[in-house]
């Protein structure tokens, strides 16, 4: 045997070692529960691998995080037919929508398919959500999903948060990249979960407190970006507070939010078009934060804003502002109490049944999938 083929015997040896013994130390001492099932998508920038059954946490609450083969977040990890013969229903949506902190079954999604299910309408719910989307990574994903993996549905409800308008500007110069879309965000996934070589170098030097930030140029590192859940209950108002106040802020408006606008429409006139192409019922629904419930922002900027598109692109428009800000004869501080996770912006089961309930009677006195707008 050769010198050389002697010493490629031995460099393969060595680096077979480090993989058997990372894996093993991965096994010992990576935690079960983990943020990695998020992945950096090439072309709608980001969402949740698909087929994944962990435990993760929230606010130091753990619940479980199940997704189905398209990465939709589900009840089990199924396999999502394509086709349907049944009426099938998309939520676009961000964290509030996915059910940060919550079981699946308490959930919009899961809500809204048993409020139909009662009422003997057998409509299949898909919830697309995912942590920090705004209307360019629904756009984008729904493109994907409707041009690219062919997915069958007649209907698409998108959710847009208060807090996607500074996340349409944080985005502004992603570019998608469909050729570039491979299998590199599920190996990611994979070594997040099993290499603990992997996770050190991926996280040494870059702890931080949470916030809602999401980096792109970082490769959407959420195990990062989720490492200290204390940190974002403690720290989380002041971290995120232009989020969350613009519309009742005019300066916050000049500086940044005005053009968010502008982009989140642009991003949203090309979803209502996709929509017609391809002869699909689209619902924009709209709800307000704890900002405008505490500030009784009643006729918000973010309302009149999304009624005024929803009338420019013919498509249906559900307000759920009054929902939550005229409960009949209660205080803020008592609805945030009733409907939100405590020291959160996320709702708590009420108020994901709140949310639930309303769209779909909403939906219902407007006859279902059909067109039309409110």
């Amino acid at each position: 045997m050769g010198r050389r083929r002697r010493r490629a015997l031995y460099v393969a040896f060595l680096i077979g070692l480090v993989v058997t013994l990372d894996g093993i130390a991965g096994a010992l001492f990576i935690p079960p529960a983990t943020q990695s099932f998020r992945i950096p998508h090439a072309y709608y920038h980001h969402g949740l691998a698909p087929g994944i059954e962990a435990v993760t946490t929230w606010g130091g609450q753990s619940y479980p995080m199940v997704t189905d083969s398209l990465g939709f977040r589900d009840r089990t990890p199924r396999h999502v037919g394509l086709r349907t013969a049944r009426p099938r229903t998309v939520l676009f949506g961000d964290s509030a929508i996915e059910g940060l902190g919550l079981p699946y079954d308490e959930t919009v999604a899961a809500r809204i398919e048993h409020h139909l299910h009662a009422n003997g309408d057998d409509r299949e719910i898909l919830n697309a959500a995912a942590v920090s989307c705004s209307p360019l990574v629904y756009y984008l994903k729904a493109r994907f999903l409707i041009e690219e993996v062919e997915l069958e549905f007649d209907e698409m409800i998108v959710f847009i948060d208060v807090s996607d308008i500074q996340d349409e500007v944080t985005y502004e110069g992603f570019v998608p990249d469909l050729a570039g879309d491979s299998l590199w965000p599920r190996a990611q996934g994979f070594l997040d979960l099993h290499s603990l070589l992997w996770r050190l170098t991926r996280l040494s030097g870059d702890r931080k407190p949470v916030s809602n930030e999401f980096h792109f140029k970082r490769d959407a590192d959420i195990n990062v970006w989720m490492e200290n859940t204390r940190a974002y209950v403690e720290r989380g108002a002041a971290l995120e507070r232009g989020r969350w106040h613009w519309t009742i802020d005019p300066a916050l408006q000049k500086e940044w939010a005005n053009h968010g606008l502008a982009l989140a429409k642009a991003h949203m006139t090309a979803l209502a078009k996709l929509a017609r192409a391809h002869g699909i019922a689209l619902t924009v629904v709209v709800y307000p934060s704890p900002v405008q419930i505490y500030s009784n922002d009643r006729d918000s900027l973010q309302s009149r804003f999304w009624r005024a598109f929803a009338a420019e692109q013919d498509v249906r428009f559900i307000d759920l502002f009054p929902s939550f800000l005229e409960r009949a004869g209660a205080q803020p501080a008592d609805v945030y109490a009733r409907y939100f996770i405590p020291r959160d912006t996320h709702w708590n089961g009420a108020g994901h049944e709140l949310v639930a309930s309303a769209v779909v009677a909403a939906q219902t006195r407007r006859g279902g999938a059909a067109s039309g707008r409110d």
